[in-house]
């Protein structure tokens, strides 16, 4: 059960303590860490800290709410980050993949029009040019082109 300060003060338990002592108590002096250690608080602190503690006028359900804004504020930055930051690498990489694919067609264009050329002019070894094709067309592959083996990852 979560009460507010000013619940706290209509609790039985509260008036329950000498009020002689209450009355004489400062909560600033020494405050205690969660190791047990004392922390050292600035009278400005204090002072805000009481003040706080005072307020009554944020209720519960409002510091949720705000809670909840200020974590779907932090959600839409990331998202927003990602977003821009996926699509910075998208053109980037569109680019050079751009210009790759369009180097491998020329080079398959040109070893095939070899290949025809060979062959209508009638040559008698088709063989290495045939297999130079085979394996260009194997090589220049967008399945090999952007295989593991072949990008250059930057660590």
């Amino acid at each position: 059960m979560h009460l507010t300060p000013s619940q706290l003060r209509q609790e039985a338990s509260y008036f329950e303590m000498d009020p002689g002592h209450v009355a004489d108590a400062d909560f600033h002096e020494s405050p205690v860490d969660f190791d047990g250690s004392y922390l050292q608080q600035s009278p400005e602190l204090a002072a805000q800290n009481d003040h706080l503690l005072r307020e009554d006028s944020i209720s519960l359900d409002a510091r949720r709410l705000q809670a909840q804004h200020i974590t779907e504020g932090y959600r839409d930055g990331i998202t927003a980050g990602k977003a821009e930051s996926i699509q910075a690498g998208f053109d980037e990489g569109f680019s050079i993949g751009a210009h790759i694919g369009l180097e491998a067609g020329r080079i398959l264009g040109l070893l095939d029009g070899v290949a025809n050329s060979r062959k209508e002019c009638g040559f008698n070894n088709l063989a290495p040019t045939a297999q130079l094709l085979r394996d260009a067309k194997l090589e220049l592959s967008i399945k090999f082109l952007f295989s593991e083996h072949i990008i250059i990852v930057n660590k």
